[in-house]
């Protein structure tokens, strides 16, 4: 029987938050996942996140935040 271990730099921190990156096709946005503790964590993390793309942050189906490009 092999033993569990915890893996090495795991952190189990808050829970999933949804970033969506629209460029060019915005039917088609690059989907990524964040662990943060809240949305002021979230959020701030994304900010500086591909500024050049519109950002949207979900919560599971509560969009928190929309943020436009900048230059």
């Amino acid at each position: 029987m092999r033993s569990q271990m915890p893996l090495a730099g795991r952190v189990e921190h808050g829970h999933p938050y949804r970033l969506c990156f629209f460029d060019e096709d915005p039917g088609f946005p690059q989907v990524h996942f964040l662990d943060a503790e809240n949305d002021e964590e979230a959020l701030s993390l994304v900010r500086s996140m591909k500024p050049w793309l519109t950002r949207e942050v979900w919560d599971e189906d509560r969009l928190v935040r929309v943020f436009t490009p900048t230059a």
